[in-house]
């Protein structure tokens, strides 16, 4: 990548940037979980509309039914060549090495499938790291997005600095990711600095269609509201089960009456949460 310093990309330049690498070459997006997959979709919706190249997406993670419909929003799209990792997750529950295991072997298989001249991913979730882990093994050039950053009170942290020594370029999205990408020795002219996907899409989001959606969940645009996500804390269960509790309890005691919890990530202790809620 080469940019002026201090610059930032959108998604479409995002897109064009790598259109010099891609141009007409097959690139296999690796999805782990709900998590990357509703952050990486403007960027693989700006790839299908340029028709530059061939894209396929590999739902590398475990299936979860209670929580795909990242899934079927994938399959609708056109020209983008789905696989998805059907492995019964009791194989292994959500013990990440098995996790890890079982996502290797499938995005190894679907390398060896695609045969593609680029690999994207993003984060820092276990299985994203297995399939960095096999694009590296494999030589296959890959861009990861989202490095740089931090996680407290989880592994991620680890797999996400991890990811980035096993990737060729990075995409990243605050002057603070870059500087560590940095110093963990990446080149310069390996990083691009880009404006959140995230963010550009909700900034589209009209007022009506966020009152929609909040009556879709039962809640009243008109008064306050809380949203509230907990997710396992994998340096430590006990610390989970301690959290939860005290994330319903200060609820309680609040004077919000309206809230909606979202579900946890498919990680160990997620079931702890799904009591409690």
């Amino acid at each position: 990548f080469q940019r002026r310093h201090g610059s930032r990309f959108c998604v479409c330049q995002v897109h064009q940037a790598l259109g010099v690498v891609i141009l007409n070459k097959k690139i296999l997006v690796f999805s782990g979980s709900r998590a990357d997959y509703w952050i990486l979709e403007p960027l693989i919706d700006e790839l299908l509309s340029r028709s530059s190249a061939d894209l396929h997406l590999a739902h590398v993670g475990t299936y979860d039914p209670d929580a795909s419909s990242h899934i079927s929003q994938s399959k609708t799209k056109k020209n983008l060549a789905v696989s998805l990792n059907e492995q019964d997750e009791m194989d292994h529950g959500y013990e990440n090495s098995g996790v890890f295991s079982n996502a290797f072997d499938f995005a190894n298989s679907q390398i060896e499938f695609v045969k593609p001249d680029l690999a994207v991913y993003l984060g820092d979730r276990v299985e994203i790291m297995a399939a960095a882990t096999a694009c590296h093994l494999r030589n296959l050039k890959s861009v990861h997005l989202h490095g740089g950053e931090s996680t407290l009170g989880s592994i991620d942290d680890a797999m996400r600095h991890a990811i980035t020594k096993l990737s060729k370029g990075h995409i990243c999205f605050s002057h603070s990711a870059e500087d560590n990408l940095l110093q963990l020795g990446e080149v310069q002219s390996s990083i691009l600095l880009a404006k959140n996907f995230m963010a550009e899409r909700l900034s589209r989001v009209s007022t009506e269609q966020a009152s929609e959606v909040l009556n879709s969940l039962g809640l009243d645009s008109e008064k306050p509201y809380a949203l509230v996500t907990v997710h396992p804390v994998t340096t430590d269960q006990q610390n989970t089960l301690d959290t939860i509790r005290s994330v319903l309890s200060a609820l309680n005691l609040s004077d919000v009456s309206q809230v909606s919890l979202t579900g946890p990530n498919t990680d160990e202790g997620r079931d702890f949460i799904i009591q409690e809620y």
